[in-house]
């Protein structure tokens, strides 16, 4: 527990340092010799070695255009010093000449100099909706003593409806004309037939035994900080596995910064390829309730810890605003599970639909670079 509370401080330090003085003054010496060019898009991200999901609609469109596009990600966790300040120069260097940068989540990179005034930044973001809170608006998130604006530089946040505005703004200490309700790009995915036609086939081809079985999807967001985060409830939700029987598949989804392993079909395929498979969803304070808003089907929060993690995180919006039950234990959940739902429920459902995703609607993406003007 210390180990990680002195790793956890270590690396802020580091990042402070990173921050303040090492990338600016790369940047101010790299925009001596290059210029802006105006046809150059950079899509980035520290998270991933691969496009992230958040940014796989919005590459696959520019990728379709006439501009001169790079793409750059890296696991920043995964390398050592020498290959991060490369990633992090390399980095540097392009975005001293983008037009466009396009990140989807925290990027100390981006906020680390006065940019030039001809580059815009678009952060896209990799949740929907406004629930637990993030950014500035939790001490887990950032230490209040943390130097550094980790949101600088952004010109616009893509969300996901009007309600989100003011929670995003907040929490990334923008004003709200920054934060524009245009959709989340990656949720363009779901309103594509063959994409969810080909989710289901590559999971029947793949795991067959999950043929004419209902589906339920467990999805925890992780609690605490990264470095030390936890997960309460496994042992119950394979309880509620047993006694739902054979008919049933539970598939179990962690956070990525959870480290418990997930099971098979987890491991398969991301989040936003098992939602239009899934008959039920168990979640807890995790965004990808908003995500399966659109699909308009049951869940569950599953939240034994809910007074602790309220009082100490934080939520934007009550759990009651939101017609899921609260159950914490294995036969509440049972229970909840197996209970149909009454077209009073389902109709709740599609006023949170309208109005935490209504600018999710397939064409988020199209508005988005229409916005910047990338038509």
């Amino acid at each position: 527990m210390l180990t990680s509370k002195i790793a956890y401080y270590f690396k802020q330090l580091a990042k402070i340092l990173i921050q303040i003085l090492v990338l600016p003054t790369i940047y101010r010496c790299i925009c001596l010799v290059y210029k802006n060019n105006p046809q150059m898009v950079i899509l980035a991200d520290a998270h991933h070695t691969e496009a992230p999901s958040s940014m796989k609609y919005v590459a696959q469109m520019l990728r379709e255009k006439d501009i001169l596009l790079e793409e750059y990600y890296w696991d920043y966790s995964r390398l050592s010093l020498f290959p991060l300040f490369k990633a992090m120069f390399q980095f540097m260097k392009r975005y001293s000449q983008a037009r466009y940068v396009f990140i989807c989540d925290n990027f100390l990179p981006v906020a680390s100099c006065r940019k030039r005034p001809e580059t815009t930044v678009i952060q896209l973001w990799h949740g929907a909706g406004a629930l637990k809170k993030f950014g500035y608006d939790s001490a887990d998130d950032i230490p209040s003593w943390y130097k550094g604006n980790v949101f600088k530089n952004y010109d616009l946040v893509t969300v996901s409806s009007r309600a989100c505005v003011r929670p995003f703004a907040s929490a990334m200490k923008l004003t709200e004309k920054q934060v524009k309700p245009l959709g989340i790009s990656r949720t363009d995915w779901y309103f594509d037939q063959k994409y969810l036609q080909s989710c289901r086939e590559n999971l029947y081809q793949r795991f067959p035994e999950t043929i004419g079985k209902k589906l339920l999807l467990w999805a925890p967001t992780f609690r605490e900080r990264p470095t030390n985060s936890k997960t309460p409830g496994l042992k119950e939700i394979e309880r509620l596995e047993s006694m739902l029987g054979p008919s049933w598949k539970v598939i179990k989804k962690f956070h990525p910064h959870i480290k418990a392993q997930h099971d098979k079909i987890g491991s398969a395929f991301s989040a936003e390829e098992l939602l239009p498979m899934i008959d039920y969803l168990v979640t807890d304070y995790s965004s990808i309730i908003f995500d399966y808003l659109l699909f308009e089907r049951p869940f569950a929060f599953y939240v034994p810890d809910l007074e602790e993690y309220t009082s100490k995180r934080g939520l934007y919006i009550s759990l009651d605003e939101l017609p899921g039950e609260k159950v914490r234990t294995a036969e509440e959940l049972y229970q909840a599970v197996i209970t149909p739902w009454s077209d009073k429920r389902m109709a709740k459902v599609k006023e949170c639909r309208k109005r935490f995703m209504e600018a999710c609607d397939g064409q988020a993406t199209k508005r988005i670079l229409k916005e910047i003007g990338i038509d």
